[in-house]
């Protein structure tokens, strides 16, 4: 789970020289690791508000894959993830969200695995109690 990935990459960036092109590149690898949220946020702003009609385009999968080079799976993954988020980690979200500091959040997970947790849920056929460790692992480590 990218916990585990962006606990490495703050471990290494705890050893290393500021200033330094290294801690920017892997900086910048852990805003990219995050950045998801803020373009599921804007896809579903996009595709609730119909932007993209007066943008020119008569689809919203169309406007994602000729403007943005997303295909559907891609874009359906991101919205959902971001719902999912948005239902069950609504504060986190918040404080993401509101975070003006530049720094990424190291409890949020990529948006495959919150994609992956979102199906878990829909299929109902795990009990409760385990969805939730599931969900508590993957924000948690």
């Amino acid at each position: 789970m990218v916990s585990s990935t962006m606990k490495k990459i703050d471990a290494r960036l705890d050893n290393l020289e500021a200033g330094s092109l290294r801690p920017q590149v892997l900086s910048a690898l852990r805003q990219f690791r995050a950045s998801w949220v803020e373009l599921g946020r804007l896809l579903n702003e996009v595709v609730y508000g119909g932007d993209y009609k007066e943008w020119g385009y008569d689809d919203f999968e169309v406007y994602c894959a000729r403007e943005l080079g997303l295909k559907k799976p891609t874009v359906q993954k991101l919205m959902v993830s971001y719902n999912y988020m948005k239902k069950y980690e609504g504060k986190r979200l918040q404080d993401f969200e509101e975070d003006d500091s530049g720094q990424v959040a190291t409890t949020i997970p990529d948006f495959q695995t919150v994609e992956l947790l979102d199906k878990v849920r829909r299929r109902e056929q795990i009990p409760e109690e385990e969805m939730g460790e599931l969900h508590r692992r993957a924000f948690e480590g």
